[in-house]
């Protein structure tokens, strides 16, 4: 929730892994648990990602990474990362298309449990990192000025209560923010290792860390 006021997530988008078993099984590879193992060289040229230059899913990543590490120990991690991914897609939903089609072991996609959801005949595996989940909210507020605003704050207090989170999950599969239970196939809040994303700062240094990125990765350029 918004510290003044002004908005109310509804739902949690998440950053996780797919991963492919029968590739990762033809690879002789295993199923990554964690952001660090995902660095380990044997998964090179065998996992696709996004370009934070064009998808917030992998900006959220990058400056995710940052906070959880730090800035000097961050980028050092994120130099053994991206000598794994041969190119970047330009949303984040494409790794996730490409673990599915095979073409790739792993992919780092937002809500992971989305695609395995869709299709349950695939051999998807989700992974939430154990050494730290990161995600952002999907909010809901009431425009100032709204034509009808004790309509607004109704709808509001129903999508936040049990029965307007069911629904939402029902329509949109995100991790809701309520202890609501969840529909299957969806992680509840309580059990993931979620990071307390600082989705202001990281906002505010977006251009810097951009920049950095470009500098120090311009094969992707």
């Amino acid at each position: 929730k918004d510290s003044d006021g002004y908005w109310t997530g509804v739902s949690l988008v998440v950053v996780g892994f797919l991963g492919n078993a029968e590739r990762l099984a033809d690879k002789g590879l295993e199923l990554p648990q964690t952001w660090s193992e995902l660095a380990d060289p044997v998964y090179k040229d065998e996992l696709m990602a996004s370009n934070p230059n064009t998808s917030g899913t992998a900006y959220t990543t990058v400056s995710g990474i940052l906070q959880i590490m730090g800035e000097e120990e961050g980028w050092e991690f994120l130099d053994e990362l991206y000598a794994n991914i041969p190119y970047l897609e330009k949303s984040g939903s494409a790794p996730g298309k490409a673990a599915l089609a095979g073409e790739y072991a792993l992919g780092i996609v937002p809500d992971p449990h989305n695609l395995p959801l869709n299709n349950p005949d695939a051999p998807l595996l989700q992974v939430f990192p154990e050494d730290g989940v990161l995600a952002w909210p999907s909010p809901v507020a009431v425009v100032k000025g709204a034509a009808h605003p004790n309509n607004a704050r109704i709808f509001v207090d129903w999508v936040l209560s049990p029965e307007g989170q069911k629904v939402l999950m029902a329509a949109s599969p995100r991790v809701p923010t309520t202890s609501v239970e969840t529909i299957s196939g969806v992680p509840r809040l309580d059990e993931l290792n979620l990071i307390a994303y600082d989705h202001i700062l990281w906002g505010a240094e977006r251009d810097r860390v951009i920049e950095e990125f470009n500098e120090r990765y311009p094969q992707y350029q």
